[in-house]
Formats: structure tokens, C-alpha cells, sequence
């Protein structure tokens, strides 16, 4: 059976809430591919990149948004996580990044900033939510922020702040977390938004961009793809953004 996109989403957060129905496997493993060997030397600020559920690490080197940074010559070492939809779904990225990058790199001194596009900005926001002392800020880049009965749910409790009044569920997803973390004051943990103003999932990231602080989120003419993100990336560092 061929699974619909929106499947494969509602699938990887099944997954990394532990649902029960969900048939468990051995974790696959996921690469880390770091840029920069970490060692004595390592740069003040480390920076984790999420891609997408249909993207691989390397679309971060092959749509130029390392060497953006390197051109700007900010003082950061580049760790790419080779998430696939598979480790999405098995839900073990949270655990391998925590355990294999955030640790060591706060054992070393360093600031931790992530990066994520789409699924892997949710993902991002989720490190965050659940580790907040490991993760000093945030780029996410056209968020996968749940499903629209998820922000149908939101409206009818009367908005956010009522909404998380409701207690958890057993069943509960990732962007419930995430969401919970948002409404709790998470956007002020260095979090900020990029989206196209054409993007599917337009009318989460304009909830989303209510939330932050001003100057926290930037929308470009464009849809959910890699023009707009290397726009709004550019457009972040020239704003200072790891400066």
C-alpha cells in the first residue's frame, strides 16, 4: 500500500508518542554527519540542521545553506542529522541528538542553535520543549505544526491558552508537545520563524508568528520549497542571526 505524504507525517508523530498500536522495530540508525571535528577547538556556537521528512542532510550542503554561513565567516560548527522519514517515524531522533550532539557539545562550552525545514522544525521545536537547557535557539523554517483538525481542536477550546487547560491525552502527538511548549512561553527560548506566504501549511506559521516577539518571523512570497528557504536563511544571517 502506498502511504499518502500526510500519512507519513501523522505516522512519525504517532510514533514518537509512543503509541502502543503502533508495531515497534529496532531504531534505525541515524547519521550524524558533522562538518566540523569537534574537539579543543571547537567554535563558541554549534548548530544542528533537521531537514525535512523527504529531504536528506545533505540538501543543506547542496542548496547552499552551509556555505551561506561560511561566507559570513561566523564562528559555528555544523552538524547535519541525516533524519529520513523511517527515523521520524521510529521516533528516535529526540533521543540519538540529545544523547549524541547536545551533551557533548554543552560538556565542550558550546551554544546550541537548531535548524529545521518542515517536519524537521517540528522536530527542532520538539528538542526544545523537551530538553530547553540544551538549546539556546531556533530557526524553523516552514514547520509542520500538525494537522488542521489539531488547530480546528485549538479554536473550539477558545484559543490557545484554554485549549492547554484541557489535560494531555494518552494518545497525544508531538505537536500537541509543541504546542503546550508554545502556549508555556517557548517562543521566547530564541525561537524564530520562517515561512512562504504560499506554503500549505501558511495558516500555522501565521498562528506561530503571532506568538513571537517582533522581528522573530519573516514571510516570503513562495511555497513550501527550497527557493524560499534559502531567501529566508540568507535573509537571517544578514539580519545577524549566529552572529
Amino acid at each position: 500500500m502506498t502511504l499518502s505524504r500526510r500519512h507519513l507525517l501523522h505516522l512519525s508523530s504517532l510514533a514518537l508518542a509512543g503509541c502502543s498500536s503502533w508495531p515497534r522495530r529496532p531504531p534505525p540508525h541515524m547519521d550524524l554527519l558533522h562538518l566540523d571535528a569537534p574537539g579543543p577547538h571547537a567554535a563558541p556556537t554549534l548548530l544542528v540542521m533537521l531537514p525535512g521528512a523527504y529531504s536528506r542532510a545533505r540538501e543543506f550542503v547542496d542548496e547552499g545553506l552551509v556555505d551561506a554561513l561560511r561566507q559570513r565567516q561566523r564562528p559555528v560548527d555544523v552538524v547535519l542529522a541525516d533524519a529520513g522519514i523511517e527515523h521520524y517515524i521510529e521516533g528516535t531522533v529526540l533521543q540519538q541528538i540529545h544523547a549524541d550532539v547536545l551533551l557533548p557539545a554543552r560538556e565542550r562550552g558550546q551554544r546550541v542553535w537548531l535548524l529545521g525545514v518542515s517536519l524537521g522544525g517540528l522536530f527542532a521545536m520538539g528538542l526544545a520543549a523537551r530538553h530547553p537547557q540544551a538549546v539556546d535557539g531556533l530557526l524553523v523554517l516552514a514547520p509542520y505544526l500538525g494537522r488542521r483538525t489539531l488547530l480546528a481542536q485549538i479554536d473550539a477550546a477558545g484559543g490557545l491558552p484554554a485549549w492547554t487547560q484541557q489535560p494531555p491525552q494518552a494518545d497525544d502527538l508531538i505537536e500537541h508537545e509543541v504546542w503546550r511548549w508554545l502556549a508555556r512561553g517557548g517562543a521566547a527560548q530564541g525561537l524564530h520563524l520562517g515561512y512562504g506566504l504560499d506554503d500549505r501549511f501558511a495558516d500555522a506559521h501565521r498562528r506561530l508568528a503571532a506568538l513571537l516577539p517582533a522581528g522573530r518571523s519573516q514571510a516570503l512570497p513562495g511555497g513550501h520549497d527550497w527557493p524560499v528557504w534559502r531567501a529566508l536563511w540568507q535573509q537571517a544571517l544578514d539580519q545577524g542571526l549566529l552572529a
